[in-house]
């Protein structure tokens, strides 16, 4: 099993010598058996653009955050052609290991020794503005796990961004160096350490939390009036408090439980240091890509989500929660004009649809839907006992909701 990352402080990098001259570029495929480079099948302008390590410039201790990291590679000989890490976190980013056991360089001779790629990712980093960047110095060790003097390493630096999020070595080690006795390889399992050391100040990062004690969320493509009725909801407090009262069990998944998937979204925004996805939730409502890039109704969504948590909190504390959140009563009157005739009728809204043009305010809107309406000549009211009567039509909103919605 992966171990966890050891500690994340303040402070230089380490001073252990390496093994190799840094030769590190972008990981794409190559055909020099001796390039070292990122991963990635796109981009030959990635590496262009990729700054090399002669671009980056040394910067001051007390600017930098290190961590260490150990993952013990079991069952090497039965391993797939491609393998990450669990993830670590150094600088409150996420990162990984990725390996490719038998290597991913496109070789022209099998003859030529064969090597095992190690590279370090940051896989978070296309949720970041474009021209976002991390500045990090790190290295790559294979560890003798006989004699720690003869650890293997290899060093680099490398600008993290989102068209080129990982960097390492197409060649790390050979593969015959791992047999058994020789001490990088025992029980056939090897242990890879990374160590990082990240330069906080010379990455540009924006601290939405810090900021501003909130974060977004992430659009999937169409899912820009989700979001916005999603984090309007999360800034009800009532309305969070009860979703985290909604009985769910532990062996529930998000993409499987709307409830679960919600309660698991209102948590990350209120405790996440970056945007936030909707994936679970979008796939625990049966959709798939196709439906997170259709735009929807966000008022038929609401209404659709409402019910459905309402199913979900029978029988709870928060029973009828949504309805004493959100219900107001409306009094639909007839008032005959002539005769001595008025008819009422009292029910329950959830939200207002109002008209805005031509209304320079919601006062304006509020006087145009209560405006009471007269039916006469051919729309004469059929009252009973009086026959056909002119009449006068109109709502009255008796009780407003805590939360009133307009649309």
């Amino acid at each position: 099993m992966p171990r966890r990352a050891m500690e994340i402080n303040e402070g230089s990098g380490t001073d252990s010598a390496s093994l190799d001259d840094d030769n590190s570029e972008p990981l794409v495929e190559h055909l020099a058996p001796d390039d070292a480079e990122p991963m990635d099948t796109t981009p030959v302008v990635a590496v262009a653009e990729a700054p090399g390590v002669e671009d980056i410039p040394a910067v001051p201790a007390s600017d930098i955050v290190t961590g260490t990291y150990e993952w013990e590679v079991k069952n090497w000989s039965q391993l797939d052609d491609k393998e990450w890490s669990e993830r670590f976190e150094v600088a409150d980013r996420s990162w990984r290991i990725m390996l490719f056991p038998r290597g991913n360089a496109v070789k022209v001779d099998i003859s030529q020794p064969q090597f095992a790629s190690v590279y370090v990712e940051c896989p978070d980093l296309d949720l970041e503005e474009p021209g976002w960047g991390l500045l990090a110095a790190f290295s790559i060790t294979l560890v003798n796990q006989l004699d720690p003097l003869k650890d293997f390493r290899k060093e680099t630096k490398h600008n993290f961004m989102a068209h080129s999020a990982d960097w390492g070595f197409a060649e790390f080690f050979q593969l015959t160096e791992l047999r058994e006795g020789a001490g990088w390889m025992v029980d056939d399992t090897v242990v890879i350490r990374v160590q990082l050391s990240i330069d906080v100040k010379q990455s540009s990062c924006y601290d939405s939390r810090k900021e501003t004690g909130f974060v977004g969320l992430r659009n999937q493509g169409a899912t820009c009036y989700l979001n916005s009725w999603l984090q309007t909801l999360f800034n009800l407090n009532v309305f969070r408090q009860a979703v985290y009262h909604i009985p769910t069990t532990e062996e529930s998944e998000p993409s499987k439980s709307i409830a679960l998937a919600l309660q698991t979204l209102f948590y990350q925004l209120q405790y996440s240091k970056r945007a936030v996805s909707t994936e679970d939730l979008t796939k625990s409502f049966g959709w798939d890509s196709t439906g997170s890039h259709m735009q929807e109704d966000v008022h038929e969504f609401n209404k659709i989500l409402c019910e459905t948590l309402e199913l979900k909190m029978k029988g709870t504390k928060v029973c009828g929660l949504t309805d004493k959140i959100f219900s107001g009563h409306i009094v639909k009157s007839i008032e005959c004009i002539n005769v001595d005739f008025k008819s009422e009728k009292k029910d329950m809204f959830q939200d207002i649809m109002v008209d805005v043009k031509g209304c320079a305010n919601v006062y304006d809107s509020f006087d145009r839907i209560t405006a009471q309406d007269k039916l006469e000549g051919e729309n004469q009211y059929d009252c009973e006992g009086h026959g056909k009567q002119d009449a006068k039509i109109g709502d009255l909103y008796e009780e407003l909701p805590p939360v009133l919605q307009l649309h």
